[in-house]
């Protein structure tokens, strides 16, 4: 027997419609209490009213499923869980694909998404998009995830002195993606094969871009100034100061907390499995098919459908 230090997490979520007529966002976040395994899916939709909803619903519910109905591949071959990451992305593209071909008036319809795996100390994602990805640790917050905008070209531009700070801060194509979940092939995806290895006192945060409202200096400042605080609280400091922000064109907000600590426990000593091999995924049970089988007919159900994966 060995010691080891088992995660525990503290987690809140949030969804806020910003100044917009309707809600384009979707997320859920299961990380159990004593468990040290955890997912995290978020995705902000586009596409207008019912398509961006239903858009953000069908990646968010089709990823989460996938990846809970996997749970155990998940935490037994650590090595194969960017493989089975990109297969959980690939149903829920083919989904998109399905439900655009038989309603053809959503043509265009799409998402970005991140989806983040916790075991025990490692953190596992994938991104699609520009919704971001922050790790706060020791004074500091970076942005893990790639940003699939014309953000990072535009803001080049300025580092070469091709551009004006002030030019690029308010560019037209600032925010035009260059990568989305649209139901085609997926220009860029974001997915490293190691991980990253959680401390103590990390928190993370997954959001949609409405949260840029403010600086990443904010973000910090609210999540941590003076004192750590609870997940629930950082969650409702950054909203209230989207809020206080008052932006014209505010952009809906969704945001995932987790919060990491540890609690000292005792396992067994045994040899890693590492593996270079596609993942390959369990055998389904008969509740796995049909889970499968509600996603594509009855996509609306999306928040029941995330209820039953959340039970599995």
């Amino acid at each position: 027997m060995r010691s080891t230090n088992k995660p525990c997490f503290n987690v809140a979520t949030g969804i806020d419609v910003g100044a917009r007529d309707y809600q384009e966002d979707c997320l859920v976040a299961d990380f159990p209490q004593g468990e040290s395994f955890g997912i995290g899916v978020l995705a902000d939709g586009m596409g207008a009213h019912v398509s961006g909803d239903m858009a953000s619903s069908i990646v968010v519910s089709q990823v989460f499923a996938a990846l809970k109905m996997r749970r155990k591949d998940l935490q037994s071959d650590v090595a194969n869980i960017p493989a089975l990451l990109r297969d959980a992305v690939g149903e829920a593209n083919d989904a998109m694909s399905d439900f655009i071909n038989i309603n053809t008036e959503c043509n265009g319809m799409g998402a970005t998404l991140i989806a983040t795996i916790v075991v025990d100390r490692k953190l596992f994602w994938l991104s699609i998009g520009d919704s971001p990805l922050y790790l706060i640790r020791k004074g500091e917050i970076t942005r893990l995830n790639e940003d699939h905008s014309m953000a990072p070209q535009i803001d080049a531009m300025v580092a070469s002195g091709q551009l004006s700070a002030e030019i690029a801060a308010t560019h037209p194509d600032r925010n035009c993606l260059t990568s989305a979940v649209l139901g085609q092939k997926i220009p860029r995806i974001d997915c490293p094969d190691n991980p990253i290895a959680l401390e103590d006192d990390d928190t993370l945060i997954l959001a949609s871009d409405g949260l840029q409202t403010l600086t990443d200096e904010d973000i910090y400042r609210l999540a941590r100034e003076k004192t750590k605080r609870g997940a629930s609280e950082v969650l409702q400091r950054l909203l209230s100061a989207v809020e206080a922000a008052d932006a014209p064109e505010q952009d809906n907000v969704s945001v995932i907390v987790v919060q990491f600590d540890t609690t000292p426990a005792q396992v067994p000593i045994s040899a890693p499995k590492s593996t270079n091999q596609r993942a390959k995924a369990a055998p389904r049970s008969a509740e796995d098919d049909a889970l499968l089988a509600a996603l594509i007919p009855d996509i609306e159900d999306a928040p029941d459908i995330i209820n039953q994966a959340m039970s599995l």
